[in-house]
C-alpha cells in the first residue's frame, strides 16, 4: 500500500456521500469538517500519518477514527472487515454525530486494502438471477425519477439513458444525471420559496428526494422556520433522523446474514425505504460483485487442483538446474532467459521475473508462493538426441498450444 491518504465514498456506512442542509450540495468542494481520518492505531506508521494529514489541512480531532487491526496483510476477510472496520467506523460516527456531517473516508496506510469475497455458493446462479431481476428493476425506477425531476426542474439537461435494458455499468452514469437535475432542482425550490408559490411541485421533487435519497436525507433539507417553536421543530428533526439511523443500522445487519436468509429480503427494502433507492442499488450491485468474485476464486482453485492431481509424485529432474539455465528465444516473443539462483529456477521474459519450483520429470511451475508475477503455468523443458536441454515451452496465451523457445547456442 502506497503511504498516503487514500479516498473512498463508503455506502455501506455514509449512504449518499452529500452534504445536508441548504447547500449546493454536488457542485461544493469537500472541507475538513466532511472528512474522516481512519488509520491503524496498531501501526506507528499510520497513526503518524493520519495527525500529519489533520494538522496540514486543519481536520477536527474528533474527526480521527482509530481502528485497532493487527493483521498487515492487504487483504482482510469479509467477517473481520464488518467486525473490526465497518461496524466501528460506524458506531464512531453515530457515537459522535457526524453520520449526515462526514461525506468521506480518507484511510491510511496500514489498513487492508482488499475486502475477501464470500465463499462460493452452490446455489450462486439462482441468487445472481433474483438479485440481478431486482436490480435492473431498480434501475428502472431510478431512471423514471430521474425524467420526473428533469421534467420539473431540469428539462434542457440531457438524459443520457441507455436505450436497451439497463445494466449495472449504468448506475453511476444514473447518478450523475440525476446529481445534475438535483442541482437545478434544489435552485428551484429555492425559487419557489421565495416566491411562495406553487408548493405542490416543490413537493414533488422533494418526494423524487425522498425515494433516491431515503427519508434521513429529505429530513436534513428541513430547515424550522425561525420563531419561539425553533427548538422544538428541531428536537423533533433530530429525534426522527435518529430513529431513521438505527432503521438503517437494523437493515445492514439483516443484509449481513446469510446470502439464502428470507430475513435479508427485509433488510433490503427497509434501506431501501430509509436509506433510498440508491443505497439499496448499491447493495445489490455488492452482493452481485460478492458473488462473481468468489465464483472467479472458487474456479480458480478447483483448476489449481486439477493441475496438481495430474503431478507425477516420486520424480526428479533428468539434470542438474545449472544445465536448465541459458537463453532461449522465439522469433515472436523474444528472449526468455532462466537462471540458477539459490539452488532454484528463475524465469525472465521481457521485465517480468517468475520463480519456478519442480513439478515432475523435466517440468517446472512458477512458484505462486514466493512473490507476485504476471507469469503462471508450467515450464516444460525439452531434450535433443545428445541429451543436453535445447528448447522450453510456455502456455503464454489462452486457447493457445505452449508457445516454445530454443536455446541459444553461447
Amino acid at each position: 500500500m502506497l503511504k498516503r491518504p487514500s479516498y473512498f465514498a463508503s455506502a455501506i456506512i455514509l449512504g449518499a456521500c452529500l452534504p445536508a442542509g441548504g447547500t449546493a450540495w454536488a457542485a461544493e468542494p469537500l472541507n475538513a469538517d466532511q472528512l474522516l481520518l481512519v488509520y491503524n492505531q496498531r501501526d506507528p506508521e499510520s497513526t503518524g500519518l493520519a495527525e500529519y494529514y489533520a494538522k496540514a489541512r486543519h481536520v477536527p480531532p474528533a474527526h480521527l477514527c482509530p481502528l485497532a487491526i493487527e493483521s498487515t496483510a492487504d487483504e482482510i476477510s469479509r467477517a473481520d472487515f464488518e467486525r473490526l472496520i465497518r461496524d466501528p467506523i460506524r458506531a464512531y460516527l453515530t457515537k459522535r454525530g457526524l453520520r449526515d456531517q462526514v461525506r468521506c473516508l480518507v484511510t491510511f496506510y496500514g489498513l487492508p486494502i482488499r475486502v475477501g469475497p464470500a465463499p462460493a455458493r452452490p446455489d450462486a446462479g439462482p441468487l445472481r438471477a433474483k438479485w440481478q431481476a431486482e436490480f435492473t428493476e431498480g434501475l428502472r425506477v431510478f431512471e423514471a425519477l430521474i425524467r420526473e425531476l428533469q421534467t420539473i426542474a431540469a428539462p434542457s439537461i440531457p438524459t443520457s439513458m441507455p436505450a436497451s435494458r439497463p445494466a449495472e455499468d449504468d448506475l453511476n452514469r444514473y447518478y450523475r444525471v440525476y446529481n445534475a437535475a438535483k442541482q437545478a432542482a434544489y435552485e428551484q425550490i429555492q425559487r419557489l420559496k421565495q416566491q411562495k408559490t406553487d408548493e405542490a411541485e416543490a413537493r414533488r421533487m422533494l418526494s423524487v428526494f425522498e425515494q433516491v435519497e431515503g427519508a434521513g436525507r429529505l429530513l436534513s433539507l428541513i430547515l424550522p422556520s425561525p420563531g419561539p417553536d425553533n427548538a422544538v421543530a428541531k428536537e423533533q428533526i433530530s429525534q426522527a433522523r435518529m430513529k431513521i439511523e438505527v432503521e438503517v443500522d437494523a437493515a445492514h445487519d439483516l443484509l449481513a446474514l446469510d446470502p439464502r436468509a428470507p430475513e435479508r429480503d427485509r433488510g433490503r427494502e427497509m434501506l431501501r425505504r430509509y436509506d433510498g433507492l440508491v443505497a439499496y442499488l448499491l447493495s445489490l450491485r455488492n452482493d452481485l460483485a460478492r458473488l462473481e468474485t468468489a465464483e472467479t476464486k472458487a474456479a480458480v482453485a478447483k483448476a489449481q487442483a486439477e493441475h496438481q492431481a495430474t503431478r507425477k509424485q516420486g520424480t526428479s529432474p533428468s539434470h542438474s538446474l545449472a544445465a536448465y539455465a541459458g537463453s532461449y528465444e522465439h522469433p515472436g516473443y523474444g528472449r526468455l532467459v532462466v537462471r540458477e539462483q539459490g539452488g532454484r529456477l528463475e524465469l525472465g521474459l521481457d521485465n517480468l521475473k517468475a520463480p519456478l519450483r519442480h513439478f515432475h520429470y523435466d517440468v517446472f511451475e512458477v512458484d505462486p508462493t514466493v512473490g507476485t508475477t504476471v507469469l503462471s503455468g508450467t515450464a516444460s523443458f525439452s531434450t535433443n538426441l545428445k541429451g543436453e536441454v535445447d528448447e522450453v515451452a510456455l502456455p503464454l496465451e489462452p486457447g493457445v498450444k505452449p508457445i516454445v523457445f530454443t536455446r541459444v547456442k553461447n
